[in-house]
């Protein structure tokens, strides 16, 4: 079964879009093969430092061109079990061994950076939905006022659901969306995306990804970097947070 489950969130990562509902989110239809030079290469790597198989397969092009093009790269991931009464930390091994259907989260964050230009990705998923609030929220923040500016240029996520056919028989039905609230807060050096779940309380196999660009403004004075992610929904707030050394290049040193 966890095959399935990891099956079925992959497949979901992997497809492109087909049309547009009015709640914004789409079916998606059939997929589109794509290759990035040095692809191959990247996803040793990722796989080195700690990503999961999931956040592997829900790599876009643009995803894939961004981290190839790095210099450096770090990742971080912290893994959750949901169903006491507090969040419990586990390591990715205990992670995959938890049975099925047990309530459980995923959180990954990937900053990579090319002198004072850093790129961030935030990554979580959800097999089983705790119950609660419809929106969700992704939130990104640094210590500091260490960026002369952060933007946004990614964001998209996705869900299944199951439907019982009349007859007897399921029909599993893939959603996708590219939510656009996204909100940047200077004082707080980060910023949040947020959306909704249009099916509360129907939605499996939940996954996000956005993605950010930042410009660091004194390069020369930065040797740590403390970035924190934040997911909350659904009565939880859960946290991925890494504290990074950053080595100004030749160009930046005094």
């Amino acid at each position: 079964m966890k095959k399935v489950t990891a099956m079925a969130l992959a497949l979901l990562c992997a497809l492109s879009l087909a049309g547009c509902g009015s709640d914004g989110w789409y079916e998606p239809g059939s997929g589109a093969s794509y290759y990035v030079e040095g692809q191959d290469e990247l996803l040793v790597r990722l796989r080195e430092l700690g990503a999961g198989e999931v956040l592997l397969s829900c790599l876009g092009q643009d995803e894939l061109e961004l981290l190839s093009g790095a210099e450096e790269i770090w990742l971080t991931r912290q893994c959750y079990r949901l169903d006491g009464e507090q969040p419990e930390m586990l390591g990715p091994d205990d992670y995959d061994l938890l049975p099925e259907g047990t309530l459980r989260a995923d959180l990954t964050q990937i900053v990579a950076y090319s002198g004072e230009d850093f790129d961030f990705l935030f990554f979580v998923t959800l097999p089983e939905l705790p119950g609660g609030a419809r929106e969700r929220s992704l939130k990104f923040q640094t210590g500091g006022s260490l960026f002369a500016s952060i933007e946004n240029t990614s964001c998209r996520a996705g869900y299944t659901v199951t439907e019982e056919l009349d007859g007897g028989g399921e029909s599993i039905h893939n959603w996708y969306s590219e939510p656009d609230i996204f909100e940047y807060a200077p004082d707080e050096n980060g910023c949040t995306v947020s959306f909704d779940l249009p099916r509360d309380g129907a939605a499996e196999h939940f996954y996000a990804l956005f993605t950010c660009e930042a410009l660091l403004a004194m390069p020369s004075l930065v040797t740590n970097l403390n970035a924190r992610f934040e997911f909350s929904g659904g009565g939880q707030r859960l946290v991925c947070q890494a504290l990074l050394q950053y080595v100004p290049g030749e160009d930046y040193t005094t």
